[in-house]
């Protein structure tokens, strides 16, 4: 993920990076990398930077980014010298705690309705920005020639999104609001949000009018955002998405990204699924939110790590 910030938030961003890395690794056994880029630093290297902002919904603006120099911060920050400037340094002293408000996770797996939930990930590899603009345009064209139109490869349709009752998933939120596994803090986060997902469940299966609102919407009418303000397609300099499809069509415009790789116009990974997870941010006090989709079991990540050994294999 790559966030633009100004220098001003850099003291409390790099306490919260620090923070949820440690979170990260000691409740859930995962290893994150967080680093801090200066873009004037990437501007200094000759690189370009480009950004603009899309519309999805009344409830979600996109960031998109574009330029070769985001490749150099990401280089910049896997590098694994010790005294590699950009990382933050396991000795950093915080002093200000994150605060996970409005970070969510209480619904199930949400079955695809065409067979297959596919997260894809398609790096251009053309030798300058404007090439790279004009063949996502090309590969974005043909995902709607071979894998349908915006309605059908929508990872969520509505009627398939339900709350998670089972406890598998808001325990993982519970850990992440309580900053442990166990301890009092914990079960009372469990307790609320099982009281929490009970009246959501109530209020979509009667379609009650009634009670309290998230975010300015009635509890029924959550899980229409859910769908409008979905991120399943995003570019950040390279194109991420999580598509519905079916076995034919996946194996279509599969062919048609092998066959711009052996050109060597770009580099593509894939995970095929036949469900999407979804994690859900709201911003307290407005009507702003982002429902963060990918499909399950691996989805980005064994998709990014397919596209990794093209890189590699590309450069002998």
């Amino acid at each position: 993920m790559t966030l633009l910030l100004p220098d001003s938030a850099l003291p409390g961003v790099r306490d919260i990076l620090f923070s949820i890395r440690e979170l990260v690794k000691s409740n859930f056994g995962l290893k994150l990398r967080a680093g801090i880029v200066n873009v004037g630093e990437l501007k200094k290297t000759g690189k370009e930077l480009k950004l603009c902002k899309l519309k999805i919904s009344d409830f979600y603006n996109q960031a998109i980014l574009t330029g070769n120099a985001l490749d150099v911060a990401e280089s910049f920050i896997k590098n694994d010298d010790s005294s590699n400037p950009y990382i933050i340094p396991l000795t950093h002293k915080i002093k200000i705690k994150p605060d996970f408000t409005g970070f969510t996770c209480r619904w199930q797996d949400i079955p695809s309705h065409r067979g297959e939930t596919v997260s894809f990930i398609v790096k251009m590899n053309s030798p300058s920005t404007s090439s790279d603009q004009e063949l996502l345009k090309i590969v974005l064209d043909q995902v709607s020639v071979l894998l349908g139109n915006d309605v059908e490869i929508h990872p969520l349709k509505e009627e398939k999104i339900k709350v998670d009752l089972s406890g598998k998933y808001p325990s993982k939120e519970a850990t992440v609001h309580s900053g442990s596994r166990t301890g009092i803090f914990y079960f009372l986060r469990r307790i609320k949000i099982k009281i929490e997902g009970l009246a959501v469940n109530l209020a979509i299966k009667t379609q009650w009018r009634f009670g309290p609102k998230i975010n300015g919407k009635e509890l029924r009418e959550l899980r229409k955002s859910q769908v409008i303000a979905s991120d399943f397609r995003k570019y950040d300099g390279t194109l991420k998405m999580v598509i519905a499809c079916d076995s034919d069509s996946r194996e279509s415009f599969l062919k048609f990204l092998d066959d711009l790789y052996r050109q060597g116009k770009l580099f593509y990974g894939y995970h095929v699924s036949d469900r999407a997870l979804m994690t859900c941010a709201l911003h307290e006090g407005s009507i702003r939110e982002v429902h963060f989709v990918d499909s399950a079991d691996g989805g980005y990540a064994l998709a990014a790590a397919q596209l990794k050994e093209q890189i590699k294999a590309s450069r002998g």
